[in-house]
């Protein structure tokens, strides 16, 4: 039980990503760009949805989904 709280908290089980706070937090910002792809938006519009910092968000979002939020917006 132990060995599964420390590899949820790594981000894998059994070589699996899991849907940890930061999965849920960058799909919650995915979702947003998507809803909200017609109005202006910026780096610091779409972080402050996965409640992260610019820097980090664009650096997880990136590993997360392989595109920028820019590429995905495209």
């Amino acid at each position: 039980m132990m060995r599964d709280a420390v590899l949820c908290y790594v981000g894998r089980v059994d070589g699996w990503p899991t849907y940890n706070r930061i999965d849920w937090r960058l799909r919650r910002a995915r979702d947003f760009i998507y809803s909200a792809y017609a109005q202006r938006l910026d780096l610091p519009t779409i972080s402050k949805q996965a409640q992260l910092s610019p820097f980090h968000f664009l650096r997880s979002f990136r590993s997360a989904f392989e595109l920028t939020p820019h590429e995905y917006l495209i």
